[in-house]
């Protein structure tokens, strides 16, 4: 029979993936940090980051209970709620704040613009929004649809949602972390455009190729 203890070590001694470090480097700069996070899936970074209070959204996650209950940083300080991001936020005290948001839901350009808007929109002063998977690799990646990736790493068009928000958001910084698939960085306090205005809906992977870190604002994590 394994050990509680032995379970747990095995969960704290497992390599964590960069936008761990990126998300607690973000809360480390609050006293007392709120945490949103859109898309929890199997807790990975859910479980691992600290906050003085952690709430995650998901239609269907699949943290395990146990994994949930002996992880320190969640076992008093995360819950999870069971629902789309669009149900969470028709729901959501207008009062409701969070220092940082970390989106990653549906990995669908309108989708991804719809979180953003409303993380926003809920956003406390000197926050910031973190998307994830918005540099994909490849076109099979970078893809509609999750099932044509055969098994792969799914980014789906998340990036054009990045190139949108900072060609039509002048009030916005916006770049995106060379890292993890890369981590978009959104806060306000823009005062330009960083890119020309541009056609979204029409541009393609190619595009992406030949204007990469033009669109997304590519820096170095």
């Amino acid at each position: 029979m394994i050990r509680a203890s032995s379970l747990l070590r095995r969960l704290l001694d497992r390599p964590l993936p960069p936008r761990v470090a990126v998300v607690q480097r973000e809360l480390d700069r609050f006293p007392a940090p709120r945490y949103l996070e859109l898309g929890v899936h199997t807790g990975v970074l859910f479980l691992h980051v600290r906050a003085r209070s952690k709430l995650g959204v998901d239609p269907d996650p699949r943290v395990p209970a146990l994994k949930r209950a002996l992880h320190p940083n969640s076992a008093l300080r995360g819950r999870l709620v069971r629902a789309s991001s669009d149900e969470f936020f028709a729901g959501l005290d207008p009062a409701a704040r969070f220092e940082v948001v970390f989106v990653d839901g549906l990995h669908l350009y309108e989708q991804c613009l719809r979180d953003v808007d409303g993380s926003l929109a809920h956003l406390a002063d000197g926050g910031v929004v973190l998307v994830h998977d918005c540099n994909p690799a490849d076109p099979l990646s970078a893809g509609r649809d999750p099932a044509a990736t055969r098994g792969a790493g799914w980014s789906g068009d998340v990036w054009k949602a990045v190139a949108q928000l900072r060609a039509g958001r002048p009030e916005l910084e916006v770049v995106t972390l060379d890292t993890d698939g890369g981590i978009g960085v959104i806060r306000r306090g823009g005062h330009r455009r960083a890119t020309a205005e541009l056609d979204v809906a029409a541009l393609g992977y190619e595009d992406l190729e030949r204007r990469r870190a033009e669109l997304l604002g590519l820096r170095a994590p």
